[in-house]
């Protein structure tokens, strides 16, 4: 079952420090990540347990190159076979939402939802992820994902996607798929 954050501010702090206090004041484009670790289509069960290894993955993005194919959330895992295909695992129904949806809005139906990942998809591109942090408080920023993620391991299991690009990352930087 998710966490659900706890805090009810009356401001929500993204993108590092900014801060939106009302609806109309930010979009969730402004607030997302732009580089989210995905998993490619080929993708099965077991790769998904291996991603969340990371107990800072609470969503697995699963792409056919920037094509998001589905939304794997921990629990959908609980009877899956290793082998099994990892794009019938999840789903795409309440796990999305649009790049120019309203921050605020969104933020509120995340926090009474008890969610908090959402890809954020547009024409049926992946193209980026709205994390929300453990506080409820705030949104997660390219650079503190990053940040984090320099402390890990360094096994070359992530791909990203840049462009139309896709790019294997390991913890020490990104190298060319």
């Amino acid at each position: 079952m998710a966490t659900r954050p706890t805090a009810t501010p009356a401001e929500v702090e993204f993108d590092g420090g900014r801060i939106v206090r009302a609806p109309g004041e930010a979009s969730v484009a402004e607030a997302m990540v732009n580089r989210p670790k995905v998993l490619p289509a080929t993708s099965v069960a077991r790769d998904v347990r291996d991603f969340f290894g990371d107990d800072h993955v609470h969503a697995a993005l699963v792409c056919d190159g920037s094509r998001l194919l589905s939304v794997i959330e921990r629990q959908d895992l609980t009877r899956a076979h290793d082998d099994e295909p990892a794009t019938g695992l999840g789903t795409l129904a309440g796990r999305t939402v649009a790049p120019e949806a309203d921050l605020w809005t969104t933020w509120a139906s995340m926090t009474q939802e008890g969610l908090r990942r959402l890809a954020v998809v547009e024409d049926d591109r992946c193209v980026g992820l709205l994390c929300l942090k453990r506080s409820g408080r705030g949104f997660c920023c390219d650079a503190g994902v990053w940040a984090r993620s320099r402390n890990g391991d360094r096994t070359p299991r992530v791909v990203a996607i840049v462009g139309d690009d896709a790019v294997t990352a390991t913890r020490e930087g990104r190298r060319p798929s």
